[in-house]
């Protein structure tokens, strides 16, 4: 069992505290890596068998860790009511609540990957992609609303790639409806690409806006703290995505076309000869590829951006952040494999095939070093150990009032602020949870 600093060992109440969104990174990066080795460009037709039962080894897990890390944070909000508004209200890392429907994306991947065949599986995969449109919207759209209408100030530095994770959900969830929107009838085809395309264009947009402002951020200030270095591979999450989302729904608009022989008329429309649709349906295609190669040319600048900036200014110590690494890197990968399949390519294949490698040793460190910072080290409860040492010695010994309670939230609080010293940095919200809880 961990110990925290001053020889204790964490509570439920330090798991609580300690405990934030940032957390359902994991969820993503696994959930991730499950999509990866399913679209493995080796061989063309389709991954090993062997890839393919790996991955859901990693969807399971992905659903586990994604049911756990809700119900505690259900519990968290419950236990301290005050930390959900803090979630909401600090800026940047208020953005660490659009990876939930990200995380609940990813679940619904692995639905269609492994139970898409079957019927109930479709259709089980259709209901829950409506859910995480709403939960998707109502994360995004509600972050985006409450930065603009809340009276607090911001500032260009303030602004980290963190930030990205507040427009994200909107690309993720259109890459999603690409991915089924050619498994159901032509009525309900054409619905789920009419919503994918227009949550993929608006994505886009939104992403393209923040990025501006990281950029401008990074040129005017230098680079962000250690502790949010890794988010500088955010970027590459939506570009991929909406690489990936974009070249599937070429495809479904192309197959579409083809199969109705749908034309742009208002009156009833002439038939044309095949080989005309199959122009229209082909050129439809081919756009979806070169919007792909586009985007994964701007993910691939900040690719090496990110991994210059990593190089330069190393993190000194492993937060839950650190996770950030892992769901762009493996989106960026899969697109690329995605890119390899439909093109033919082998040079595509095997850079594919080398990056999932690599994204597997990403995962890998992220995950062990996750599991030693909360079993063996406790590193992760850092927050908790700060707490007043008489709430923590009464905690101890099981007799932990509820006025003792509030006062450790609220030098939690403090804590977090930068306040317990006597000033503010804005590198102290990193730590742990990642979360910067502010007055």
């Amino acid at each position: 069992m961990a110990l925290l600093h001053g020889g204790r060992r964490p509570s439920w109440s330090d798991v609580l505290l300690s405990f934030s969104p940032a957390w359902f990174t994991v969820c993503m990066g696994t959930g991730a890596m499950q999509q990866l080795l399913f679209n493995f460009p080796y061989p063309s037709t389709q991954s090993p068998q062997w890839m393919r039962n790996l991955g859901f080894c990693f969807w399971v897990l992905d659903v586990v860790l994604f049911g756990i890390f809700t119900v505690v944070l259900v519990a968290r909000y419950m236990s301290y009511p005050k930390l959900m508004y803090k979630s909401i209200s600090e800026f940047p890392t208020c953005s660490f609540l659009g990876a939930i429907p990200i995380a609940f994306d990813t679940i619904v991947e692995g639905v269609i990957s492994y139970y898409g065949k079957h019927d109930s599986g479709k259709w089980a995969a259709f209901a829950l992609f409506w859910v995480a449109v709403a939960m998707t919207i109502t994360v995004s759209f509600g972050l985006l609303l409450y930065q603009m209408i809340s009276s607090r100030r911001r500032r260009i530095e303030d602004v980290a790639g963190l930030w990205l994770m507040t427009a994200a959900p909107v690309v993720i969830v259109a890459a999603l409806g690409s991915n089924m929107s050619t498994q159901f009838s032509e009525k309900v085809n054409v619905t789920v690409m009419l919503v994918s395309f227009l949550l993929w264009t608006c994505g886009l947009m939104l992403v393209h806006l923040v990025m501006m402002c990281y950029f401008w951020r990074l040129v005017a200030y230098g680079l962000p703290s250690e502790q949010l270095l890794p988010s500088s591979f955010l970027p590459m999450a939506p570009l991929s995505q909406g690489a990936s989302g974009g070249l599937q729904l070429s495809i479904a608009f192309s197959t579409y076309l083809q199969s109705s022989d749908f034309t742009l008329t208002q009156s009833t429309p002439v038939q044309f000869p095949a080989v005309a649709v199959i122009a229209v349906a082909e050129s439809v295609h081919w756009a979806g590829v070169l919007a792909a190669l586009a985007l994964l040319a701007y993910a691939t600048f900040w690719l090496i951006e990110a991994s210059l900036a990593m190089s330069y200014k190393r993190p000194r110590s492993f937060s839950i952040g650190m996770w950030s690494l892992t769901f762009p890197y493996a989106s960026y990968t899969s697109a690329w494999a995605l890119l390899a399949k439909d093109l033919r390519n082998h040079g595509m294949a095997g850079f594919a095939a080398a990056n999932t490698v690599i994204a597997s040793l990403v995962w890998l460190f992220c995950a062990g070093m996750t599991i030693r910072n909360t079993v063996f080290t406790g590193q992760l409860f850092i927050f908790v150990a700060a707490a007043d040492g008489e709430a923590s010695l009464q905690r101890r010994n099981g007799v932990e009032s509820k006025r003792d309670t509030e006062q450790k939230e609220t030098h939690l609080m403090d804590e977090m602020n930068g306040n317990a010293g006597g000033s503010r940095t804005p590198t102290q919200s990193e730590h742990g949870s990642g979360f910067k809880l502010d007055e």
